[in-house]
């Protein structure tokens, strides 16, 4: 029988419980260590999952029958603990945005080809029943070829923000709204559409407190000729949608759990999608990976290019002008 696969985590809030819940139904991996800088939040993991409690991060680094690192920490830690992860032959799974810049993201990759590991970004949203089916269409040439698109990701977390968390400390998290959900649309929109060219962007304080940059209105040009817009905002209710008008026809997404279909008559056809468990599906992915069995999806180029997106709407807003989306910075680095 094939040993199963020992993961540690490094980070045990929220967010990490539902992985570990995710991770729970992957029969390849084993929960094995975790650390978070708050005691009880780790205590409190480890014994919902089964994990040994390491006392720093070196001491989970350390444990030489891991094989792999889940990185669910603030977003300012990803590229360091992941270089001291890999640095130690560690797989690296890393949760969305990839890192903090660019830069950041290209140091990763180089990292991970360097130690001959795997580095997987925690891009889910792609992955959803809704989207893998609108792409199945799109790549069939059910609506002909996609001319225009808008995709709407907004949240009212914002609203009940924790003044004191990370996520709202302008030094440690930029754009907020941007880096906490509008992250998942932009490679959302990579996905359908490829190579992102421009950005045009306004991102500003709007309805919440502390003025956090809670919204951001964009434009977003791609090689292949599709102009899409894109609203985010924290401090809204919430919306995930997404719509695709080509040629021939045109898609439509109102929500979690419907599909429309346009043909080029005008006539709709909505198409049921089931639920499903992203997150369980990136970590069975991510198990293969590691044997050698299947190549990744959400690559740290993946993540570098959405990370490269945000970066360049950030510089939009703040010289009112249309900006380029840097490839070189965004990944080229291992080439």
């Amino acid at each position: 029988m094939t040993k199963r696969l020992r993961i540690g985590f490094l980070g045990t809030g929220q967010w990490a419980n539902y992985v570990a819940r995710a991770i729970g139904g992957v029969a390849d991996f084993e929960m094995a260590a975790c650390y978070s800088v708050d005691e009880a939040e780790r205590a409190s993991f480890a014994a919902a999952t089964g994990c040994a409690i390491c006392r720093s991060e070196e001491e989970l680094l350390r444990d030489s029958s891991l094989d792999a690192v889940c990185i669910l920490t603030p977003n300012d830690l990803h590229h360091d603990q992941a270089l001291r992860s890999m640095a130690q032959g560690l797989n690296v799974f890393v949760e969305k945005p990839i890192a903090s810049t660019s830069g950041e993201a290209a140091s990763m990759i180089a990292a991970a080809s360097k130690a001959n590991v795997r580095l997987f970004v925690g891009h889910n949203t792609r992955r959803g029943a809704r989207f893998r089916r609108m792409k199945e269409m799109i790549d069939a040439g059910e609506i002909g070829k996609p001319i225009i698109s808008h995709v709407s990701f907004t949240s009212s977390a914002g609203l009940g923000q924790q003044l004191g968390s990370w996520r709202y400390d302008p030094k440690r998290t930029r754009a907020v709204a941007l880096a906490q959900i509008g992250i998942h649309a932009i490679d959302l929109l990579n996905y359908f559409f490829g190579e992102p060219e421009a950005v045009s962007a306004d991102i500003r304080s709007s309805g919440a407190a502390g003025q956090i940059e809670d919204l951001c209105m964009a434009r977003i040009r791609f090689a292949s000729g599709v102009i899409a817009t894109f609203d985010n905002a924290y401090s809204v209710t919430r919306d995930r949608s997404l719509s695709i008008m080509g040629t021939a026809g045109a898609l439509f997404t109102p929500h979690e759990r419907l599909l429309i279909h346009r043909d080029a008559k005008g006539v709709d056809r909505q198409i049921e999608t089931p639920d499903n468990d992203t997150v369980g599906e990136e970590f069975e992915e991510f198990a293969a990976a590691i044997r050698g069995n299947r190549e990744l999806e959400t690559t740290g180029e993946v993540g570098a290019l959405a990370m490269a997106v945000m970066e360049a709407m950030i510089c939009s807003s703040e010289s009112r002008s249309e900006v380029g989306v840097n490839r070189i910075s965004a990944g080229n680095a291992v080439e």
